[in-house]
């Protein structure tokens, strides 16, 4: 089953509405910078704090827009990752209901860190990983080579199964295992890796990872074992 769009604003409306009565915030608050107006989805102006919630990945866009803001004040990021779905899928009259349990984890924010272009700088942003349990609307939009496709049209907050906050380069550097040796390849990373979902992803989040913290600042490579890059702490 394939979802060929996305409209993920009841979620997103959800979550600022929660942090803005958390905070005491403001919703929608337009913050200049330079030349340039942005909107960020909370402000707490007491405290110069503002929250920018980001379903997607982390692209230029966006981290342009961190980047431009955070001159002005501090940011918490906040990533919503979908752990328990309960999907709805309609297809004429008939809608079908299931519960997805999905192989998703604190780890899977650095899906999104790949597109993230901008060093890691605690005096100006932080980031808040949340998990979460979401209900999830679907519409029936034809087949592709005989399988269904569904279009998405709507993705709300059952709630926050747990939360994570990174607010230091230790607590990005926290998400390595203990027991890598000082330089290492993206092999020694995935042995070590105590998450679900097997060798295959356990692969995938390793090479993630690597090159997500390298954009932050906090690994470079050290070398090469064979044909694998080695890595240390920057």
């Amino acid at each position: 089953m394939l979802s060929i769009s996305h409209n993920q604003t009841l979620l997103h409306q959800a979550l600022k509405h929660d942090y803005a009565s958390k905070v005491g915030g403001e919703e929608e608050a337009g913050v200049e910078s330079g030349s340039k107006r942005y909107r960020l989805d909370v402000l707490d102006r007491v405290h110069r704090h503002g929250y920018e919630i980001q379903l997607e990945h982390f692209g230029k866009q966006f981290y342009d827009k961190i980047d431009a803001i955070t001159r002005q004040l501090f940011v918490t990021i906040v990533h919503p990752v979908p752990v328990i779905q309960h999907v709805s899928a309609r297809s004429g009259a008939v809608v079908e209901t299931r519960v997805v349990h999905k192989r998703n984890d604190f780890y899977s924010f650095f899906d999104v860190l790949t597109h993230f272009k901008m060093r890691f700088d605690p005096a100006r942003f932080k980031f808040e990983i949340l998990l979460t349990e979401e209900r999830v609307f679907q519409d029936h939009a034809g087949f592709k080579r005989g399988r269904p496709l569904y279009r998405l049209v709507s993705r709300e907050l059952v709630h926050v199964v747990d939360s994570r906050h990174v607010a230091t380069a230790d607590d990005l550097l926290a998400f390595l295992p203990l027991g890598l040796p000082a330089a290492f390849t993206n092999k020694d990373l995935a042995e070590r890796l105590g998450i679900k979902g097997g060798a295959t992803r356990k692969k995938k989040v390793a090479s993630r990872m690597t090159y997500g913290l390298r954009l932050l600042g906090l690994l470079r490579v050290a070398g090469k074992e064979g044909r694998m890059l080695l890595f240390e702490r920057a």
